[in-house]
């Protein structure tokens, strides 16, 4: 998992709720999390730096994007192929305006499980 500084109170976090520990992965100059991240099988991530660099470098990449109009994925996924998107299954965004949409909270309609299966098929272990 990759974190800045200014995360470490989400890694605490995370790491209280979490049964293993994964391995972290912060401080690390472009050229250095580019060699990290170009050894990686599949890098799964929000659209961030980590994930375009993984794609750039040749990793596999599984995004997950929100449905605003400007963050969709056919403008900001993964570049090439071999790579996967989940968005909610909702109408695009003009501007999100939270719990007077319909459609409210729509990023919890992405499943750990569906994340977690279109991780393992990317990797050539679907069940």
């Amino acid at each position: 998992i990759t974190a800045g500084p200014e995360e470490a109170g989400i890694r605490t976090a995370m790491t209280d709720w979490m049964r293993s520990q994964p391995g972290w992965i912060s401080g690390l100059d472009l050229p250095l999390l580019a060699g990290v991240l170009a050894e990686a099988g599949l890098v799964i991530s929000n659209s961030t730096g980590p994930l375009h660099l993984a794609a750039a470098v040749g990793t596999r990449a599984l995004g997950i994007y929100c449905p605003l109009a400007s963050c969709l994925a056919r403008r900001w996924g993964p570049y090439g192929p071999g790579h996967r998107v989940l968005a909610p299954q909702v109408p695009v965004c003009r501007k999100c305006i939270g719990d007077k949409c319909r459609y409210w909270d729509c990023m919890a309609s992405i499943t750990v499980a569906q994340a977690t299966d279109a991780a393992l098929e990317m990797l050539g272990e679907g069940h």
